[in-house]
């Protein structure tokens, strides 16, 4: 059996390790010179490990900030493990309950940087439903998941984000930081987020963010054909997306969990 000290492990796997061991524990990620100083370092040394984690999706870099951050793969690798816990489990648990209530398709997401990733569904009875893919990504801005999961930023992040042209799916889809940071607002105060036609003309979508001592880390969804949306149906799906989602975050803050137990889908989180 290998014993865990410096002399039996490899040193440049270790680098890689502790490259996405640090950024695991950040929400707003860290610079080539802050991975280097911290983790005592070359530079010269680092910088390619990054190209290669970046490449292949492990870490991303914000072309902004120039920033690096835990990336899909790293998510995908962790969502494995953590679907055989219960964390996953008790949240696909309540979106049967929800499916049940609603006979409506229900979508779990978390935030890959402006993209929302699509990564658990439970699919209604519905001889007509919706198609939906578990890994597909969309703009956040596109869809009331992705709408949900924004609302953990503030308005100045979110124009910040957002501060260059807003990829329009249809006519209805919001080109407008302004109109967004609007509903970002009221969801922050609410916890409803709304679409309608915005990411597909024939859907409509609710979503509500799901929150963990104080951090969004997903956002459950309801997504309706529009021609069966109606305002009774609709108010009906809010009250069934709030009841649980309260019900799911009492559930997780009883058991014997922390942040850090999440983290895969807490990508970026930060306070609300």
């Amino acid at each position: 059996m290998l014993k865990n000290t410096n002399q039996t492990l490899h040193n440049p796997t270790k680098r890689v390790t502790d490259i996405l061991e640090l950024l695991s524990k950040t929400s707003i990620g860290h610079t080539l010179k802050e991975i280097s100083d911290t983790l005592n370092i070359p530079q010269s040394t680092i910088s390619p490990i990054l190209q290669t984690l970046c490449k292949t999706q492990f870490i991303m870099r914000n072309e902004y900030t120039l920033k690096f951050s835990i990336g899909v793969t790293s998510f995908m690798v962790g969502y494995s493990f953590i679907n055989s816990l219960d964390i996953l489990e008790i949240i696909k648990k309540h979106m049967r309950k929800i499916v049940k209530e609603t006979d409506e398709i229900c979508q779990l997401g978390i935030l890959n940087e402006k993209d929302v990733l699509y990564i658990a569904k439970v699919e209604p009875t519905q001889p007509i439903k919706l198609e939906s893919h578990v890994g597909k990504t969309f703009p956040a801005h596109t869809t009331a998941l992705g709408k949900a999961l924004l609302s953990k930023y503030d308005d100045e992040k979110i124009r910040s984000l957002y501060s260059q042209k807003m990829k329009k799916l249809t006519e209805k889809t919001i080109s407008d930081v302004n109109i967004l940071i609007k509903e970002i607002q009221y969801i922050r105060a609410n916890y409803i987020a709304e679409e309608s036609g915005e990411n597909n003309r024939e859907v409509r979508c609710v979503a509500v963010p799901l929150i963990f001592k104080g951090y969004i880390f997903a956002s459950i969804s309801i997504s309706i054909p529009i021609y069966r949306s109606s305002d009774e149906k609709i108010e009906s799906i809010k009250n069934c997306l709030l009841k649980y989602k309260d019900s799911i975050e009492k559930e997780l803050s009883n058991i014997n969990i922390e942040i850090s137990d999440i983290n895969f889908i807490k990508n970026n989180a930060n306070t609300i």
